[in-house]
């Protein structure tokens, strides 16, 4: 077999090399194999046929091994050019992966994706695991993401990554140019895009800086990693603002609930959107609520502290809720519904739609019209924020404890409305503590059933309607 340089079979080998391993060989390749195959089997038996006789087993173990070592450092070059060549021409089976992606946006001619090229919506969809429909309406809404280069967009969304604990370094998005995802990865690219879809600014923000926003403000709430992230994810914005911004408006919210830096760190970590509202439009709104409601300024921290969120809707919307709200309960608005709130903050969450579900749920409960029922709710504003499920249970605690019937026991409650204000545990408790005080008195002969109960309830009532605003 004649020799062959070493440099003229390394593209070959190489392009053996770079084939992916076939499946099933088709017949021609394996036939190929076959000849291989054959030509080793007999190779040590022609060598043997030449020895002279007498040579013993040992010298033909040693032509045999010099035979192989032969063969390694000759093969049949022309054998295994056909069969690169073979591999090459054969089809890859459906489904298969094992050619390289054509890089987005490219020609498909295996060439690395150009990074300093615009970023465009192929490029996108593999990126944030879209689809290019999906991308393309993302940089039509945010036209400035057009003006990103593949290769800062890729930065920025590894980054995003690894602070929100998606993927750690190194393994994002920039592993493998565009779109170098895969496996569980897949899930998190998607986690991923659908973070940038509500807030897709944030990949106008470089890779350092978006680190740096992170870093300070965790420093600013003081939060562990753990809780910063939880805070990112809620409200992505964030890191789209400079920490100045970001101090500036939490300089706002101690002015707007009237305490100090370290509890409005807390009340922005529960509630992160009050950091992504303009300081201004926050103030704007809590100063038309409290117009609108007519409550002094520390009535109006009271009610802020207690539902922060609703200074997260438009003055516009606030105010058109109220006024329907003070509608549905026969109010004239201003300073009454005002005292309602009060005593209900959570009213300022609630739709027109659900404050007039609650009504009907109450009229029904006790079998009263709704006009009464819309009274009833003014006075004990909290039976409008309880679910009517609730309210039956409560009412058919008070029949038990009060050893009456479910019309008798409506009757007390259409009487003493507040007595549906309580919880059940907070009824069962009231009734064993006014019954054990009766028994130390020496007075528990002779009680009309239920009267310890209506005895104990006023100071409890009240205590609990406190609770509840």
């Amino acid at each position: 077999m004649p020799q062959v340089p070493a440099a003229g079979l390394r593209q070959p080998l190489l392009d053996a090399q770079r084939s992916p391993p076939p499946s099933p060989l088709p017949p021609p390749l394996h036939e190929n194999v076959m000849r291989l195959e054959a030509s080793f089997l007999a190779l040590p038996a022609a060598l043997a046929a030449e020895l002279p006789n007498g040579v013993t087993s040992s010298a033909v173990a040693a032509a045999r091994m010099d035979a192989v070592r032969h063969l390694a450092a000759a093969p049949d070059v022309r054998t295994m050019r056909e069969v690169s060549e073979e591999l090459a021409a054969r089809a890859a089976p459906p489904g298969s992966s094992s050619a390289p992606a054509p890089a987005a946006g490219g020609a498909g001619d295996g060439k690395p994706p150009n990074m300093k090229a615009r970023l465009q919506a192929p490029d996108l969809a593999l990126l944030l695991g879209m689809s290019p429909a999906e991308a393309k309406a993302l940089i039509a809404s945010q036209r400035e993401l057009g003006r990103l280069t593949r290769g800062s967009a890729t930065q920025s969304i590894e980054m995003l990554g690894q602070l929100l604990g998606l993927f750690g370094t190194g393994s994002g998005a920039g592993a493998g140019g565009v779109g170098g995802f895969g496996g569980e990865g897949d899930v998190r690219q998607r986690q991923l895009g659908r973070l940038v879809v509500r807030q897709p600014r944030v990949l106008l923000v470089s890779a350092p800086e978006l680190r740096e926003r992170f870093v300070e403000l965790q420093s600013l709430l003081s939060l562990p990693t753990s809780l910063a992230r939880r805070v990112v994810a809620s409200q992505p914005g964030l890191l789209t603002h400079s920490p100045d911004v970001l101090r500036s408006r939490l300089s706002g919210l101690c002015s707007v609930f009237n305490t100090d830096p370290s509890l409005v760190a807390v009340l922005a970590t529960h509630h992160p959107g009050l950091l992504a509202v303009n300081g201004g439009e926050l103030s704007g709104r809590a100063a038309a609520l409290t117009e609108e409601l007519r409550l002094t300024k520390q009535q109006a921290v009271a009610v802020f502290r207690r539902q922060p969120r609703a200074l997260l809707l438009p003055s516009e919307t606030m105010r058109t809720r109220l006024r329907n709200t003070a509608r549905l309960l026969g109010l004239p608005g201003g300073g009454a519904l005002g005292r309602v709130v009060l005593n209900a903050p959570r009213l300022l969450l609630s739709e027109e739609a659900e404050v007039e579900r609650r009504l009907k749920e109450l009229a029904v409960l006790l079998q009263i019209p709704a006009d009464r029922a819309a009274v009833v709710a003014s006075e004990h504003p909290v039976l409008l924020v309880t679910p009517g499920s609730v309210l039956e249970e409560r009412l058919r605690t008070l029949a038990e404890l009060a050893q009456l019937n479910m019309s008798k026991a409506r009757a007390l409650a259409v009487d003493k409305p507040s007595l549906l204000t309580k919880s059940s545990a907070s009824m069962r408790r009231s009734v064993a503590e006014a019954e054990a005080a009766e028994e130390g008195e020496g007075g528990g002969e002779g009680r009309v059933p239920g009267e310890g109960f209506n005895k104990g309830s006023s100071t409890e009532v009240q205590r609990d309607h406190r609770n509840r605003r």
